[in-house]
């Protein structure tokens, strides 16, 4: 879709054995990467490249679920595996990754993870080394109440969505101060609840949905 909506083509979701979720990733500049999650248990995940001219989807051989889309760029089309990062195994380590609920590579060029034990937003240079963490209740002031989603923003900064957030959507800066707080609501106030993350366009746009449609903020 172009942002005035016209839409510019349009590809059918791979057939998976007793239905499947689907994740969709931007992985820099036009490429794009679609996972296909099964629901029913023993059916093995899958990737697939997109190519919106060609009309198609094409399977990544070898696929295995383990890297994360985002960081899918960092490696190649033809070998798209070099995207893991892995934190220490010590609880009391900044750098480690209990409770992992999303990783995203941000503008600037870092990936960066969004813990839930503590809640915290962890930043990583692009061949894994730990850069800084940043504690999100004394970031934010508050409790964070079950962060669980986080976009990039602009600049190097973050999105993060806390499900139980009041609220629910904050915007960091990539030293982890608070830029701004967003309730999502309709032109007549009324708030809805989020179907998905908060995403920033590049001309700075905001964009989620409420399950029917997408809006932008």
């Amino acid at each position: 879709l172009e942002a005035d909506a016209p839409v510019l083509s349009t590809l059918e979701l791979p057939s998976v054995p007793g239905g499947a979720m689907f994740d969709m990733a931007c992985v820099g500049g036009e490429r794009w990467l679609v996972i296909a999650k099964p629901v029913t248990e023993g059916v093995g995940i899958s990737g697939y490249w997109v190519e919106p001219e060609a009309g198609r989807l094409v399977p990544i051989e070898g696929f295995d679920g383990t890297c994360v889309p985002e960081l899918v760029s960092f490696g190649s089309k033809e070998n798209p595996m070099p995207c893991r990062i892995s934190g220490s195994s010590d609880p009391q380590d900044p750098s480690n990754l209990s409770g992992l609920e999303a990783m995203v590579v941000t503008s600037d060029g870092c990936v960066a993870a969004l813990s839930h034990f503590p809640d915290r937003v962890q930043f990583f240079s692009r061949d894994g080394q730990f850069l800084r963490a940043i504690e999100l209740k004394e970031a934010w002031g508050r409790e964070p109440r079950y962060p669980t989603g986080m976009r990039a923003d602009l600049d190097g900064g973050v999105i993060v969505h806390a499900l139980q957030g009041r609220p629910p959507i904050v915007r960091m800066d990539r030293d982890g101060a608070v830029t701004s707080t967003i309730t999502p609501h309709f032109a007549d106030g009324n708030a809805f609840t989020l179907h998905g993350d908060v995403q920033v366009s590049p001309d700075g746009t905001l964009w989620t949905s409420d399950g029917y449609a997408l809006l932008a903020l």
